[in-house]
């Protein structure tokens, strides 16, 4: 039996150990080795004795497996050897080989009887092993089994005295409701049995089996006596049934603090009040005793009346933890189970007020938590899916519808303008307008501010599109494509366009200004066909005013001052460093600057005098003095500017970010990477950078 049998199993298991097994096994095989070797006989003992120098290097003649003799030897040339030698040599070596073979059979077979039986004494090992495993698992199983059952005994047991308990504790408050029960009259109070009998009677029932009642003796009550000041009175027998005479008042019952702390906590809050008794045999509550003291009374059996009854005698035995309530101590606890006689129309018109009240509380919270929520649904809803708004509408607006808009983005659009409330009204009022086709085309629309949908959708499917002329005018654009970009839209002659260009003082600009360039604003422009060519440049160059105002540029000069770097920062700088290079800019501008004194040294101005796009020049372009717009030569800024400027070009040049740069390079035009320096040394590592990256992306630098 292996270790974890014995230990798991509580008893020995009887058998064949597999130590013993196996020893008896090796014993076995021993023995059928042993026997198996077969006696060698006395005479093949000796003939191998007579025969061994025929075995060495040189063997005689009666040996089987000798040499050949040479030839002219004496063995060669003697006689031949004697046929009857020669046939017991053969018969020994039959009768060797026999016993040879024999011999390798019983080996054969003892290996094969030792390999049975170790196979025997392992099965039956395992058998045994397999057994005690099985014990073992019994023994747990059983333990379990018991310790189980044990565990659900105890769990019954538990509830048993827990029930008896209960029933214990809840026999005083039975006995006392049948005692004000029956102290309805005087002759049942007397033919009752007193409660003390009853649970000296019943002492099973009423005290659980593992508690000893504990009763105190009556002259341990501490029950404060009044004297009476009726006349002294014979006491009646013990065993007289006449009923004692009905007291004048309610006797007045005083417990000790004490007693009131050390109430039982056990069944306290778990017991309720006897149903089914009278409306008039309640036992008298604390709480609507009368304050003033009354006299004690005696019944027939001289003890006094002390359990807080009105009108009627009941109890006369007080139980531990229902003691009555002192009047003297008005925050004393009450017993609940406990209701009054002589107020209970009070007390129930107080109850029933205090539910109603309860009642109306709660319905009232109630339907406030409705309201509440009912609001919160509604402005929810409002959000999602807000009223449409009172007709006419507001003021006029134009609203442009743009080609390759759809009804939801058109609606969208006409919300975000404030013009319909919702955009889901629109689409429900798309499908209410009476058209035999509801496609909204593109174009300009009059509509009103807070106009309702349908009214909207009304016009946009109703009236056709006003016909405009559309033009499109890209930032850093020359003045020459700004007019022909407009006489090819407005179909406006390209003579007359260029003569009101170069007149700025027709539209407001100071007479020292050349021409319109820079002044024609950069964006999308709508006309009706029959614009004049004044009206369409003077709406560009009130676009270009109005951002300068805007950014706090009111004087003239300066206003050109700003257009004329606005310009440059456009061709030579990413929108991210507009601050800085105009920084830069007005720090070449300045008249202390000795790093460039005075020039500007930017190539946009080079190749805008040259009339070209490319920013590849020649080293004598670069020095042409001829070129008014070279400002390697010519100091300060060039005639004009070099282009029409944005809104962010404008408000950089305006307010430009101060630094000490003054030199600045885009070493990557794919980033967008700039690099600024503070000297001119500096300024060439940056060049160098930038032809390095030039000769690696010869597609980009042409």
């Amino acid at each position: 039996m292996t270790n974890e049998s014995f230990n798991d199993s509580p008893r020995r298991e009887s058998g064949v150990s597999p130590r013993r097994a196996a020893r008896a096994a090796r014993e076995e095989e021993d023995r059928t080795r042993s026997a198996a070797k077969p006696p060698v006989p006395e005479q093949e003992t000796g003939r191998r004795k007579s025969t061994e120098p025929a075995t060495g290097p040189r063997a005689g003649a009666g040996s089987v497996s000798r040499e050949p003799d040479r030839h002219g030897s004496a063995h060669h040339h003697g006689a031949a050897p004697d046929p009857e030698s020669r046939a017991a040599t053969t018969a020994d070596e039959a009768a060797k080989a026999k016993a040879e073979s024999k011999a390798a059979t019983d080996a054969v077979q003892a290996e094969e009887t030792r390999l049975r039986v170790l196979e025997e004494a392992r099965v039956l090992a395992e058998g045994e092993r397999t057994k005690a495993l099985d014990a073992a698992q019994r023994a747990r199983t059983q333990s379990a089994q018991r310790a189980r059952k044990e565990a659900i005994e105890a769990q019954r047991a538990a509830a048993e005295r827990v029930r008896q308990t209960l029933r214990a504790n809840a026999a005083p408050l039975r006995d006392r409701s049948a005692a004000a029960r029956s102290a309805i009259t005087p002759a049942s109070a007397a033919a009752a049995p007193p409660a003390e009998d009853r649970n000296q009677a019943n002492p099973a029932r009423n005290t659980p089996f593992d508690q000893t009642e504990r009763r105190e003796p009556p002259a341990s009550r501490n029950i404060a006596e009044v004297p009476d000041s009726s006349p002294a009175k014979v006491p009646a027998p013990a065993d007289s049934l006449v009923p004692p005479p009905a007291p004048s008042k309610p006797p007045v019952v005083k417990t000790d603090p004490a007693a009131r702390e050390t109430r039982p906590a056990t069944m306290g809050a778990t017991m309720t009040a006897p149903a089914g008794r009278p409306e008039n045999a309640a036992v008298a509550d604390s709480s609507h005793e009368d304050p003033e003291p009354h006299p004690e009374q005696t019944d027939h059996t001289g003890e006094s009346r002390h359990d807080g009854v009105d009108e009627a005698p009941v109890d006369r035995h007080v139980q531990p933890g229902y003691n009555s309530v002192d009047p003297a101590e008005p925050f004393a606890r009450q017993n609940l189970f406990l209701t009054s006689t002589a107020t209970d129309p009070q007390v129930r018109k107080a109850r029933r007020r205090r539910r109603n009240w309860i009642v109306f509380s709660v319905l009232l919270g109630f339907f406030a938590a409705i309201f509440g929520v009912v609001i919160f649904l509604q402005g929810v809803l409002d959000r999602l899916s807000p009223p449409d708004f009172p007709a006419p509408g507001g003021e006029a607006v134009t609203f442009e519808v743009k080609s390759g808009w759809g009804a939801q983005q058109i609606g969208r659009e006409l919300e975000s303008r404030e013009i319909v409330a919702s955009d889901k009204l629109f689409l429900e009022a798309i499908q209410l307008v009476e058209a035999e086709s509801r496609e909204i085309h593109p174009g300009t629309y009059e509509l009103r501010r807070e106009m309702p949908a349908l009214s909207a959708a009304e016009i946009l499917i109703g009236e056709p599109a006003a016909k405009v002329s559309y033009v499109a005018i890209k930032q850093n654009t020359r003045m020459n494509q700004v007019l022909e970009d407009i006489s090819e839209a407005t179909d406006l002659p390209l003579n007359e366009l260029r003569r009101l260009a170069e007149d700025p003082a027709a539209f407001g600009i100071s007479a020292d200004v050349p021409n319109l360039e820079g002044y024609l604003h950069p964006g999308e422009y709508r006309f009706p066909l029959d614009t004049d060519s004044k009206t369409v440049l003077k709406a560009m160059v009130d676009a270009t005013a109005k951002t300068l105002i805007d950014n706090g540029i009111t004087d003239a000069a300066q206003q050109y001052h700003v257009l004329q770097v606005a310009s440059i920062l456009q061709a030579e700088a990413r929108p991210n460093d507009y601050g800085t290079v105009a920084g830069a800019l007005e720090n070449r501008l300045h008249t202390n600057n000795t790093e460039t004194n005075g020039l500007l040294q930017v190539d946009s101005t080079v190749i805008y005098g040259l009339d070209r796009y490319s920013l590849q020049m020649t080293e004598a372009e670069k020095k042409d003095a001829g070129n008014a717009y070279n400002t390697y030569i010519h100091k300060g800024l060039p005639p004009t500017p070099i282009g029409s400027p944005g809104d962010s070009a404008i408000k950089a040049a305006a307010h430009p970010t101060p630094n000490d740069f003054y030199y600045w390079v885009t070493v990557d035009t794919n980033s967008g990477e700039t690099k600024f320096a503070k000297t001119y040394a500096e300024h060439r590592v940056n060049q160098n950078e930038f032809r390095a990256w030039c000769a690696a992306n010869t597609d980009v630098c042409k």
